[in-house]
């Protein structure tokens, strides 16, 4: 089974999070250091995703994982094999807990 992000369901998710945390477009934009807000309007409207990097920062913003940031269509099916466990371990010490005070819990 692949894994499928929803482009629609991961800006709304996106939007209601900045929401939430009082961090308005133009706070946004300024972070990411885009010249003008049409991306993020583009993701909030379900038209386009965020760039890594993009996703890095915002998840850095919100104190939040990337993980947290994305909505996914489905699960996928991962067989457990040595190289999953150190692939999981990399990425959960880079995207799953972006603050370093979070990756020793």
């Amino acid at each position: 089974m692949e894994n499928s992000i929803s482009v629609r369901r991961t800006g709304l998710r996106i939007k209601k999070m900045l929401s939430e945390a009082g961090v308005g477009v133009r706070d946004l934009q300024k972070a990411l250091g885009l010249a003008c807000p049409q991306s993020i309007y583009r993701w909030f409207a379900g038209t386009a995703l965020p760039t890594v990097d993009h996703l890095y920062t915002i998840s850095r913003l919100l104190g939040v994982s990337v993980d947290d940031l994305l909505a996914l269509d489905y699960t996928i099916e991962v067989k457990d094999t040595v190289g999953y466990r150190y692939m999981k371990i990399y990425y959960d010490h880079l995207f799953r807990y972006p603050n370093p005070e979070h990756r020793n819990k």
